[in-house]
């Protein structure tokens, strides 16, 4: 079959699997030389003229620019009660939790617990007593009034009677005085001048006898109206004492009652940050109950540049920030502006 074909068409079959021959001719040396300085004038014209940014990863954390407000039992005991919760806005003075403090006995009973039963039954008693006093004052009053409304008129009485003796009186001296001038010429038995002489002085001790009582009737109308009117002041002294005692009472069962428990309260505006004690842990001095972020606070990055990139780092400088809490890979990046950079490590 090889015989059927011409020699140089088999070679030819052959060899066509080899391609065809292409001279190619070689770049000048002059379009290389021209290439490679437009290449180096292009680098040195970026490195010149150019701008570059360098990325640095820093890690660091949020914290208030006012600070937070870390909130700490005073004494320890067991939280009884917790009225905030994280993301709470509270205003100074307003209760955040209770703590107790007390200790049981034997028994099962606090003696704090004992103290306060006997304290209320103490005040108990002098609210009995300030009643009682307040309704002695009213009763004494009563009859102060009454005494006086008849001593009044007692002695109206006897003025009356005073006026008609001292009539009486004169009437009788008038008569004795007559006797006088004729007794001596005997028209007048000397045993009636004696009678009328002794009516006369009898009338005059009946007068000095009403004299008696009306100084008597007003020296007790003057005590009595004087009575009345310290009464009040008096009443007013004992219940002041009663008083005295309930305010001091009241002043250890408030004692007791911290020392039994008490509130935590917030020390300025704010919102709760963050709550470190539940209802039934106990409550430690070395521990913080509560953190609290002042009104009017915002939050601010903390970031700890490493030493190789801080020299980089000046104020003004644009930043991006990544949150742990918000992947940037769904979240993206937020922008942020260096305010300061701090001079120690």
């Amino acid at each position: 079959m090889a015989g059927l074909f011409r020699r140089e068409a088999v070679d030819h079959r052959r060899q066509r699997l080899w391609g065809d021959v292409i001279m190619v001719q070689p770049l000048s040396s002059t379009v290389m030389a021209g290439v490679l300085l437009a290449i180096v004038a292009l680098a040195g014209a970026v490195l010149v003229f150019g701008s570059y940014a360098r990325t640095a990863l820093a890690p660091g954390l949020l914290v208030p620019q006012q600070g937070s407000v870390r909130i700490y039992a005073p004494q320890a005991g067991v939280v009884a009660s917790v009225m905030v919760s994280e993301g709470d806005t509270v205003a100074a003075g307003e209760t955040l939790m209770t703590v107790e403090t007390e200790q049981p006995m034997m028994n099962g009973e606090s003696a704090e617990a004992r103290s306060l039963l006997l304290l209320a039954q103490q005040r108990a008693t002098l609210g009995e007593r300030i009643a009682l006093e307040r309704e002695r004052g009213a009763l004494e009053r009563r009859r102060l009034e009454t005494e006086i409304t008849s001593l009044e008129a007692e002695l109206e009485a006897l003025r009356a009677q005073r006026r008609m003796q001292t009539a009486i009186t004169a009437s009788a001296r008038a008569s004795f005085e007559e006797l006088g001038s004729i007794v001596e010429k005997g028209y007048v038995a000397r045993t009636e001048y004696e009678r009328r002489r002794q009516s006369y002085l009898a009338q005059q001790q009946a007068e000095r006898a009403l004299d008696q009582r009306l100084i008597g009737l007003e020296r007790d109308l003057a005590q009595a109206r004087l009575a009345l009117e310290q009464l009040p002041n008096q009443l007013a002294d004992k219940i002041s004492q009663l008083e005295s005692e309930v305010a001091a009472l009241d002043q250890r069962r408030a004692e007791l009652e911290r020392r039994r428990a008490y509130s935590v309260v917030a020390p300025v505006a704010g919102r709760v940050a963050a709550v470190q004690a539940l209802r039934g842990e106990p409550a430690m001095p070395e521990r913080p109950l509560l953190v609290l972020l002042p009104e009017g606070s915002h939050l601010e990055a903390e970031l700890y540049v490493p030493s190789r990139a801080i020299g980089f780092v000046r104020e003004g400088q644009s930043v991006r920030l990544l949150y742990d809490a918000f992947p940037y890979q769904r979240f993206g990046s937020y922008p942020g502006v260096v305010r300061a950079v701090t001079k120690t490590i």
